[in-house]
């Protein structure tokens, strides 16, 4: 079963979450609507509560961080697809300029005050961060900040890192361009990196659906 929740024109005339909203970064607001439409269906449906997963791309993407971490005991896994790290904007001005350039605050920094104020209702949710390295809406540096950011969140949980770096690739030194994939895995815990050649839009469509049937088929860590 897929739940797809819609944004309204009225909140947003391009039909985008408000990621950059501060009440809704801190879990109030759409977030917590989307976790009240998921609990909803649950209760409706037979539905599995340890198989529940949560994807979005661009604005979807940034909503998806969001959910990750404000209610991560909701979600099995995620896949985060052109988003931008949690806590990355304060309003549209900002948000606009972390998609173009990346955040201007540290991820690890953002990270480690978000596990200072975690709820209950948090816990790491293994994630897939998928990013089109011609992205000319959402800039790569956001999937290596989204990976730094998590990275963080599992340091303060002292749960111990398997870091196996990505090769960057030597025409494009300097670039955020890399080949390969980045895995972290701490206890049965999965955070996977992959840069993909392409822009924003149907290709990272077409490949989020594609990677996620692979990360919920080989990658379910609980």
């Amino acid at each position: 079963m897929v739940l797809y929740p819609q944004q309204s024109l009225h909140a947003n005339p391009f039909r985008c979450w408000n990621w950059f909203e501060p009440r809704i970064g801190r879990g109030a607001g759409e977030a917590a609507a989307i976790v009240a439409l998921v609990n909803a269906v649950a209760r409706r449906y037979p539905i599995d509560r340890s198989r529940i997963y949560v994807a979005g791309i661009s604005a979807g993407g940034a909503m998806t961080t969001i959910l990750a971490l404000c209610y991560g005991k909701l979600f099995a896994a995620c896949a985060i697809v052109a988003g931008v790290m949690y806590g990355a904007a304060e309003s549209a001005l900002t948000g606009a300029r972390a998609m173009r350039q990346g955040a201007s605050v540290l991820p690890e920094r953002i990270a480690e005050e978000a596990a200072r104020r975690a709820s209950r209702k948090a816990s790491f949710v293994p994630a897939l961060v998928i990013q089109g390295t011609d992205d000319s809406v959402v800039h790569p540096l956001n999937a290596e900040q989204i990976v730094r950011g998590a990275c963080e969140n599992l340091r303060s949980r002292a749960i111990m890192l398997d870091y196996a770096p990505v090769a960057v690739d030597p025409e494009n030194k300097g670039s955020h361009r890399r080949v390969g994939l980045q895995r972290f895995h701490a206890r049965r815990r999965c955070l996977s990196a992959d840069p993909l050649a392409g822009c924003h839009g149907r290709l990272l469509k077409s490949m989020c659906t594609a990677r996620s049937r692979s990360l919920w088929a080989n990658e379910r860590y609980n």
